[in-house]
């Protein structure tokens, strides 16, 4: 039976305390003690032998146990790193900067999923031409040129940009000359070229939204540039990604727009029809999903599914 006891030390305190646990099956017994005297050892052992109802001569079994795992733990390299905690009366409140008021926050990291062929990319363009022009964003009606233009990142990898994308900014009336695409990587020496990678490309795109004045950028569709080591229906990967991705929103101010298809699994809440990880709705501020209007069938619906501000 000693041999199936396992004891099992915690790190110790300032004042030499530690946890330590003895388990034996089902069964455990714990307590804080200083390991470092033999009287507090002792104590413990005594404890758990009439828990657990073994003989005395478990006694010299369990001392090791405590010695050996106590030393293990203390033997453990330190930490480099210490929580960072603030007391949340420090925190002062910040009212929502807004991109397109109510729907689209500045600084942060929005969804708007759908099924393919329902207008989810000319939506991005209707808002780039608008920003590209200082028009108001809909329902808000105001004078042409009330707000002050800005410029907007479309990084596409689906439409093609001398047929799709450039006639589509045309004909929204788009000021072109502040709208910018983004669609590949290239060396320095211009050797290679490769498609753009997320988080792994982050501080270039960072560095174009600031020299640029960029306030909305489009990545449509997000799947095509999640980094090729990660995968997109992999809770952790995905988290890790949009991360550092909503860091990058909050400091350049710049709101941050995913387009996804939506997955083949009828039946569910709308919040889980998203493609990938529900880890891309936990990360967003604000998700949307394009629909059909069943009154007119040539008519769409931007029907909100999260909004968290």
């Amino acid at each position: 039976m000693n041999d199936q006891l396992q004891v099992e030390c915690g790190p110790a305190d300032d004042n030499g305390r530690r946890l330590v646990i003895a388990i034996l099956g089902e069964r455990s017994h714990r307590d804080y003690i200083n390991t470092d005297l033999a009287f507090s050892r002792e104590k413990f052992r005594s404890a758990v032998i009439s828990k657990f109802g073994l003989p005395d001569d478990a006694h010299e079994h369990i001392e090791s146990a405590i010695i050996a795992s106590a030393d293990e733990q203390d033997e453990r390299p330190t930490s480099l790193w210490k929580a960072d905690s603030v007391s949340i009366a420090e925190v002062e409140t910040k009212s929502t900067e807004w991109l397109w008021q109510d729907y689209f926050p500045a600084g942060a990291i929005v969804v708007i999923d759908g099924d393919p062929g329902l207008g989810k990319s000319q939506l991005s363009v209707d808002l780039a031409a608008r920003l590209s022009r200082g028009d108001a964003m809909p329902p808000i009606t105001a004078p042409d040129n009330t707000y002050a233009p800005a410029g907007t990142l479309i990084v596409n990898g689906e439409d093609d940009p001398a047929r799709t994308l450039r006639p589509r900014l045309d004909a929204a009336g788009a000021y072109v000359e502040r709208v910018y695409l983004l669609r590949s990587m290239t060396l320095a020496d211009g050797a290679d070229q490769r498609a753009v990678m997320l988080p792994r490309d982050l501080p270039e795109v960072e560095q174009l939204i600031i020299d640029r004045g960029i306030r909305l950028a489009v990545f449509d569709p997000f799947v095509a540039f999640l980094d090729s080591t990660l995968s997109m229906n992999n809770d952790a990967d995905v988290r890790r990604c949009l991360s550092e991705v909503a860091t990058m929103a909050e400091r350049t101010g710049c709101c941050v727009l995913l387009v996804r298809h939506l997955n083949k699994k009828s039946g569910l809440a709308v919040q889980y029809r998203g493609g990938g990880s529900i880890g891309i709705t936990g990360a967003a501020r604000a998700v949307f999903v394009v629909g059909v209007d069943p009154d007119d069938s040539d008519s769409r619906i931007l029907a909100p599914v999260k909004n968290n501000l």
